[in-house]
């Protein structure tokens, strides 16, 4: 009875001294103020992301529909809105800000596991814009749309590799993550 006794003893005695403090505990909470800021301030140009996107899709519409000449301006607009928030965000993940599981942050340890993963997935985001923006200057929608899916499916990429599900959200991100939009070819 005293050996089980003390076999439990051991690990609830490390858990709460890992629980309690310790060094990376004090740094953590240290931390923790300026990490929830970002994060709060990240979800924020994410979303303001997602809603800019969702605004474009419908106006590109789908195959050899042309688009509404009075969508341009628009069209426009919002994709230079959303190379700004891209541009903007990007170093919005410094290694600091990861809050573990039981955060408001969405994002995955991975992300910060995994650096260069992370990078050449905004790298192929941000290589879609020149090109929409160019695009949508020159009003081509079949340009337009190419380059909508590209940046999609980078976004979408990142999202499946680096973020927590939130099945709450998924209506709502779903197109987003899966090239779901009118004129990008995805699974049916």
């Amino acid at each position: 009875m005293i050996a089980i006794g003390i076999r439990l003893a051991a690990p609830l005695a490390l858990a709460w001294c890992l629980a309690a403090g310790g060094p990376a505990a004090a740094q953590a909470a240290a931390a923790a103020p300026d990490a929830a800021g970002i994060v709060a301030e990240r979800q924020d140009r994410m979303a303001r992301m997602l809603d800019s996107v969702n605004r474009v899709a419908p106006r590109l519409g789908a195959g050899a529909a042309a688009v509404n000449p009075a969508h341009w301006p628009s069209i426009r607009d919002t994709v230079g809105g959303v190379a700004a928030l891209l541009r903007e965000s990007r170093a919005m993940w410094p290694a600091r800000s990861n809050l573990g599981w039981g955060s408001p942050s969405r994002a995955l340890p991975g992300l910060w596991a995994l650096p260069e993963a992370f990078a050449r997935h905004y790298d192929a985001a941000e290589s879609a814009l020149p090109q929409l923006r160019e695009a949508a200057e020159a009003e081509d929608a079949a340009g337009a749309r190419r380059e909508f899916c590209r940046l999609v499916a980078a976004c979408g990429a990142c999202h499946a590799a680096f973020r927590k599900i939130d099945y709450a959200s998924l209506y709502r991100e779903g197109p987003h993550w899966l090239g779901r939009y009118p004129g990008c070819a995805g699974p049916d």
